[in-house]
């Protein structure tokens, strides 16, 4: 037994001794170059085989050689090539190096630890179902250059799934297993080989002609690394890569790095990508991404770089733009198959010329082939000048036509725009945009808002926008010379179809010249109707402007909505009405594109006042402008200068409602109320005078041509005791009165109709129509005023006219007969017509007729004396109907001026005149001539009386008392003394009479008179001689020669009384001398007369 052991520890000895010289001489052999072992072919060729699924690998020859890096033993297969089911070459492999499990061999299994493949060519597929494959044919090169790779025949053909490479890994992360020749499998190694890559989902080929690629197992499952040299259009693009398969969730974790990549080979990989296909610059980062093996992509993260180049998208972008660098991350969700973009900048431009920067964010889904986006960009200092190079055309299409033929200069200092849209895959350009936003921030803009209107320049602000519109919000800038102060800007109807609709309010501040030049703009000419020149205007504004219109090519004004309301300060306007011009306004304006309306305080010609004014631009209308413009006070100054110079009617200040109104058609209007309380109201030719400090009101209209006043109308006149209603008509320049028309007039006891004023070249004719006519305020004129004299000299020439100042011409006329005409207190005259005419130098012609009112006459008392021899009396016939008065004073031939004054009734015409209440009945005449007007040439005239009777006379009465002639003074105080006759001359010079030889006679007595009266002051100095017993005196006289001794002559008497009248009318100073009764010769020559005698009028006949 002994020996047994002894024997096999021998031989086993002996067998470990041979194997290890074995094992030496392999390992010699090993170290210097591979074995040779074809005979091991078939058995590499069956363990490939069993590697994939249907996949058979041939093997042209078999060695065994060292791996001093692994310090391991391979064996390396050469030129094997492994086909498909159908025979296609799938893969071609020139080296293979393989490291076997011993425990396999010992259990009879031909099964690598590890595989190496240098120069591999290999061709994967990615069907349509995103499952990944082998399958085509590679043709391989040692040579130096890129790989020659014929496409795969029959790629239709190719069978098989993602199911065999998925078998293939489940055996690779089996626990070893005789029957899985993978189990044992540790690590694949591809080292210097090629990658073809037919993706037929996006249906594109990939080629890697540098590929390296490590397989190895790993705890969770498997792991690796992949390092590519990606050939695409020429360029080398480097992809290197780490990966991570977990055998619990098969899911396949990967994470790399992309150098060089052109961005447009992404396209056909993924759909959502092919915005990408605009770059035109090297594309690099990192990416990392969990999938399944069927080629699901539950999640993806990445970093992408660009370098610089070039960007076009058509239909997105107008042009192509340059870039200097794009950074952007992002991830895909493959539940959701949404691309997000985090976060990304491109800046645009060169290196030489820096662009904008533009950052980015938001997402992409495909659906149906149809690209739905939305996400945000934003921007910084972008060029007014330069957006139409970054604005796509699909964003906001008209709001961005309108930008960029409008806004211009200046720079965008940010912006931002949120979009979401949808484009079908393959049609870029047909883009629908469901929704846009953005903000803007900008300066130094230059705006036209209306052209061709100037800009608004220097424009700083905000703006928004959306898919309906654009909303400016700038913070200030300039128009000219105003100040934009801030303003709102909207342009909407992006959304709805029809042209886009314009909204600006805006509030300038600036000159008024300015805002109105801009207001009369070519475009709007708003200011041209007012009269106005935007050149004359001054002060400052603030102004509020709004307009409203559409966008079209053809905008009219009536398409403007137009309004502005402003603040002046300071306003003036140049010669605005009136020829004066308006300062120191306070004014509101609203002006609109149909009127405007301006109210405040403004100065007109220095007047200052409140206005109101209205001024529709619709020229169809009637009527134009409207001003209310309310005067506290104006003087005369301010009148002339406005045109309305009423000297001296009104003197002195009133404050006044004026309504101005122009008429298109008519001439204009000017409704005026004026307050008179103030001012001093004067009618000379009425002597009729206001004070101020009585009330007073006058309303009228004015009519204006040419700014010229050329009627004033609807007077209605209330100045203390005077009330008045008519019209008045102006001269052609329009500043003195032509003409006056009264409908009324009242003043004092004057109360009229139809008065007629005109101003003729030589003097003013006043015509009345009918009423009432005080003429006591003429005949009791102040006596100490300048045509009021001292009573002339009997004894002097009274041919010679007085020197006087010159007097206002006018004739006064009535055109029908007057109701009364009065005189007095009392005194007035009825049925009245009349016509005066006074020229420069006086009276050049009264004419008057007018019947005595009934209760100044008095019942006659008929004479019963005989008539005197010499001359024969007419019976006096019984009285007439009316009691009549007429005085006619008009020019002759030459400067000769002729007087007739008639009454029926000496009596009555008397106590009307109030000039003496003491005669009844009797007829006078007076006759006379004048050398011109009176007074300033006297009338020299005679007077005739007949058959009056004195009655309770007071002077006569005192003179008789004195004379002791108690007879005739019975007789005068009972039935009253009886005149027959009453002749006389006198001369009537400048409201003076004055005769030399006056004499009056009945049979009772007689009288004789000489000296002058003042009617205007009312004195009087009289004298003369009352002769008793008249026909006594008479029979005496014509005694032969005695007669004539006694009676002193012809009509001479020897009885008589001397007398003196002096002082007042209205308390005489008396005087007689008794002791002349018996003088002879004291009456000579008393009643001879002198000259032929006058025939007094027929008591019927009307004067």
């Amino acid at each position: 037994m002994r020996r047994f052991w002894i024997y096999a520890a021998e031989c086993c000895i002996g067998l470990i001794a041979g194997i290890a010289l074995l094992a030496g001489i392999v390992f010699w052999r090993l170290t210097d170059g591979p074995v040779a072992i074809n005979f091991l072919v078939p058995y590499a060729e069956e363990a490939l085989s069993e590697v994939v699924e249907d996949t058979t690998v041939e093997v042209a020859e078999t060695y065994v050689a060292w791996n001093a890096d692994q310090r391991a033993v391979e064996v390396r297969v050469l030129n094997a090539v492994a086909r498909g089911a159908d025979g296609e070459v799938i893969a071609s492999f020139p080296s293979v190096g393989v490291e076997l499990s011993l425990r396999a061999l010992v259990q009879g299994t031909f099964a690598p630890t590890v595989i190496e493949i240098k120069g591999a060519a290999i061709n994967l597929v990615r069907d349509a179902d995103g499952g990944f494959l082998l399958g085509g044919e590679v043709i391989a090169q040692q040579t130096e250059g890129p790989v020659t790779v014929a496409p795969p025949k029959g790629r239709d053909e190719v069978a098989g799934s993602s199911a065999a490479l998925k078998s293939v890994l489940d055996e690779l992360l089996s626990q070893p297993d005789p029957s899985l020749p993978l189990a044992f499998l540790r690590e694949v190694r591809i080292v210097g080989g090629t990658i073809l890559l037919d993706d037929r989902r996006a249906d594109v080929l990939w080629y890697a002609p540098d590929a390296s690629v490590s397989l190895r197992r790993d705890a969770a499952g498997l792991a690796g690394e992949v390092d590519l040299a990606l050939d695409v259009g020429g360029e080398r693009a480097t992809l290197d890569g780490a990966f991570l398969y977990d055998r619990s969730t098969e899911i396949l974790d990967l994470a790399a790095t992309l150098e060089n990549l052109p961005p447009a080979s992404l396209v056909p990989a993924a759909s959502e990508l092919k915005p990408l296909s605009g770059f035109s610059a090297s594309l690099g980062g990192n990416v990392s991404a969990s999938m399944s093996l069927g080629g699901r992509v539950d999640f993806l993260r990445f970093t992408l770089t660009l370098g610089a180049g070039d960007l076009a998208v058509a239909g997105i972008l107008p042009e192509v733009l340059p870039v200097r660098g794009m950074e952007v991350k992002g991830r895909f969700d493959g539940p959701t198959q949404e691309l997000f973009v985090d976060g990304g900048s491109l800046r645009l431009g060169s290196e030489e010329e820096a662009g904008p920067e533009i950052k980015f964010e938001g997402k992409l889904q495909v659906r149906d082939r149809i690209f739905h986006a939305s996400g945000s960009v934003e921007t910084a200092n972008v060029k007014a000048d330069e957006l139409g190079r970054y604005w796509p055309p699909i964003a906001s299409p008209n709001g961005r036509e309108w930008v960029l033929e409008n806004v211009h200069r200046g720079v965008a200092e940010s912006a931002r725009v949120e979009v979401s849209a949808s484009v079908p895959e393959d049609d870029l350009e047909a883009v629908e945009i469901h929704d846009v936003k953005g903000t803007l921030k900008y300066s130094g803009l230059d705006i036209h808002f209306l052209r061709p209107m100037p800009p608004i320049t220097g424009v700083y602000g905000t703006a928004t926008f959306d898919a309906a519109g654009m909303h400016f919000q700038p913070a200030g800038g300039r128009l000219g010379d105003l100040i934009v102060q801030p303003s709102d800007i909207r342009i909407g109807g992006f959304d709805r179809d029809g042209p886009e609709s314009m909204s600006i309010r805006s509030r300038v501040e600036g000159p008024v010249r300015d805002a109105l030049l801009l207001l009369n703009h070519e475009r709007l000419k708003l200011i041209d109707g007012l009269g106005i020149r935007p050149e004359d205007t001054g002060g400052t504004a603030n102004t509020d402007l709004s307009f409203d219109f559409p966008l079209i090519a053809a905008l009219s004004f009536d398409d403007v909505d137009l309004s502005a309301n402003a603040a002046v300060q300071d306003a003036s306007v140049k010669q605005v009405l009136f020829g004066q011009d308006a300062t120191k306004g306070q004014l509101e304006v609203a002006v609109t594109n149909t009127q405007m309306n301006l109210k405040g305080p403004v100065e007109l010609g220095g007047v200052p006042g409140t206005v109101d004014w209205f001024e529709p631009f619709d020229s169809s209308l009637p009527t134009g402008s409207v001003i209310r413009a309310l005067v506290p006070s104006i003087d005369n100054a301010g009148r002339e200068r406005m045109g309305f110079d009423f000297l001296p009617y009104l003197d002195g200040p009133v404050s006044a409602s004026i309504v101005y109104t122009a008429r298109r058609e008519l001439p204009d209007e000017v409704q005026l109320i004026a307050n008179l309380a103030t001012a001093k109201l004067e009618a000379a030719p009425l002597l009729w005078t206001k004070d101020p400090g009585v009330a007073g009101e006058i309303r009228a209209v004015i009519e204006l041509v040419d700014d010229r006043a050329t009627r004033i109308k609807d007077i209605e006149l209330t100045a203390g005791d005077l009330t008045a209603s008519g019209h008045i008509t102006m001269d052609e320049a329009g500043r003195d009165i032509s003409e006056i028309f009264a409908d009324s007039l009242r003043f004092g006891r004057t109360a009229v109709s139809a008065v007629h004023m005109r101003r003729l070249p030589e003097e003013v004719a006043v015509s009345i129509g009918g009423g009432t006519v005080d003429a006591q305020p003429y005949l009791a004129r102040d006596p100490s005023s300048p045509d009021q004299a001292e009573p002339a000299n009997a004894s002097a020439d009274v041919s010679a006219p007085k020197p006087e100042e010159p007097r206002d011409a006018f004739s006064i006329t009535t055109a029908r007969t007057l109701d009364a005409l009065l005189f007095g207190e009392e005194q007035y005259l009825e049925s009245v017509t009349f016509s005066l005419q006074q020229l420069t130098t006086g009276w050049d012609r009264i004419a008057l007729d007018g019947e005595i009112p009934e209760q100044f006459w008095t019942p006659p008392v008929l004479g019963t004396a005989e008539d005197d021899a010499e001359t024969e009396e007419p019976a006096v016939p019984a009285l007439p109907e009316k009691k009549l008065v007429s005085v006619d004073f008009r020019p002759l031939i030459g400067t000769k001026h002729s007087l007739r004054a008639r009454t029926n009734d000496l009596g009555a015409a008397l106590r009307v005149l109030n000039v003496l209440d003491t005669v009844e009945g009797g007829v006078l005449e007076v006759r006379g001539e004048s050398d011109g007007p009176s007074p300033a040439f006297p009338i020299r005239a005679s007077l005739q009386a007949r058959d009056y009777r004195l009655v309770n006379a007071s002077i006569l009465a005192r003179i008789l008392t004195f004379g002791s002639l108690t007879g005739a003074l019975d007789t005068l105080s009972g039935e009253g003394i009886e005149f027959q006759r009453l002749i006389g001359d006198f001369v009537l010079n400048n409201g003076i009479a004055s005769s030399e030889s006056m004499r009056a006679y009945g049979p009772a007595i007689g009288l004789t008179a000489k000296g002058a009266l003042n009617f205007d002051s009312q004195n009087m100095d009289v004298e003369g001689a009352v002769i008793p017993a008249y026909t006594v005196n008479r029979v005496l006289g014509q005694i032969p020669v005695l007669g004539t001794i006694l009676t002193g002559g012809d009509g001479g008497g020897v009885l008589g009384v001397n007398y003196s009248i002096g002082g007042t009318f209205e308390e005489p100073d008396i005087s007689v001398n008794p002791l002349s009764a018996l003088a002879p010769g004291f009456l000579r020559r008393l009643f001879s007369g002198g000259g032929e005698p006058v025939d007094l009028p027929d008591e019927r006949e009307q004067p």
